[in-house]
């Protein structure tokens, strides 16, 4: 497999392959479970030995002509390390000369044993990583999973942290975050360094002023530098009952110019948010224009810019969208 890995004519022979992969990692045991185009499933589980084997659990999932699936099980079986791959190498395998994709990663974290050396686990790239736990997680061993799995579509954080967590925002360069779990680590800056297009956030540590200050910072910032960012949803953590958005913003109520964009803004399909009730500023490009709006009863905070450039510029007064 390494050797496969590393050859440029076994990658020309073998065709394009449409399997999905799916890490899990729960306790000791880590999963791979591939899955065929033809709707066949076949699970590999890797278990730790000790330093000289790998322990290996293979589980077939087929289906029969009525669609009903058939459990095959090939019973677990030693294999020497330095013969037998890793999962890591499996999955680089899989990846690089089958050109399979990583569809999914879901680490059950409070289910890691101290020495689970998460650190080995690599993925280059996967759509959606999922970290789940109800306990905080140590510092290191959150900073290796960011490091070392990419995630391009979703990457969701359902685990508490330490406030004196750090990681580098260059981590954070998917489509979608969602953070449910209060963290400290989590700053205005951080946020806006991220490369994500759009960020939900829930049980926040944040206030008004926090979100405002991603506001300014969005409204006097190089949009080339932001072009992927879409909008923030931040829960905030105590409910706003008279929000006071700063004169300095030049921030208009919609209600004032209705022409200046759409009612209702697109969260991702079919979801969308009403914002009649928000307030709109104009980024330095005097083209770009975004809206902040508190609702649900002052609980939650929305920062979204709009697709579309306004036709006009120097203000949002007089202003249409195409």
């Amino acid at each position: 497999i390494k050797l496969a890995s590393l050859s440029k004519k076994s990658r020309e022979l073998v065709k394009p392959m449409k399997v999905e992969l799916k890490v899990n990692v729960y306790g000791e045991d880590r999963h791979l479970e591939i899955q065929m185009n033809s709707g066949n499933t076949e699970t590999w589980t890797f278990k730790k030995g000790n330093s000289r084997n790998t322990e290996i659990t293979t589980r077939i999932e087929r289906k029969d002509t009525k669609n009903m699936f058939i459990d095959k099980w090939i019973l677990s079986k030693t294999k020497s390390a330095e013969f037998y791959p890793t999962m890591t190498e499996t999955i680089r395998c899989l990846t690089e000369v089958l050109t399979c994709l990583v569809f999914e990663v879901n680490i059950k974290a409070n289910t890691l044993p101290k020495d689970s050396k998460i650190g080995d686990l690599r993925v280059d790239e996967c759509s959606n990583l999922m970290i789940i736990g109800e306990k905080c997680m140590e510092n290191s061993e959150l900073a290796q999973i960011l490091e070392n799995i990419s995630a391009t579509k979703l990457l969701s954080i359902s685990v508490p942290t330490n406030s004196e967590f750090k990681c580098n925002p260059n981590h954070f360069k998917c489509k979608v975050l969602k953070i449910d779990r209060r963290g400290g680590w989590v700053t205005p800056q951080l946020l806006f360094d991220m490369k994500c297009s759009r960020i939900v956030i829930r049980d926040s540590h944040f206030n008004l002023k926090d979100c405002i200050s991603i506001v300014w910072r969005w409204k006097l910032c190089d949009l080339k530098k932001h072009e992927k960012f879409e909008f923030m949803e931040i829960q905030l953590k105590d409910a706003i009952k008279n929000p006071v958005i700063p004169k300095e913003l030049k921030a208009v109520e919609w209600k004032k110019n209705k022409k200046s964009r759409n009612r209702f803004y697109t969260l991702g399909h079919p979801d969308w948010l009403d914002c009649q009730n928000g307030f709109d500023i104009i980024n330095e490009d005097e083209k770009t224009l975004a809206t902040i709006l508190i609702y649900n009863g002052g609980h939650d905070f929305f920062f979204g810019v709009w697709s579309n450039l306004l036709h006009t510029t120097g203000g949002i007064g007089g202003s249409s969208r195409p």
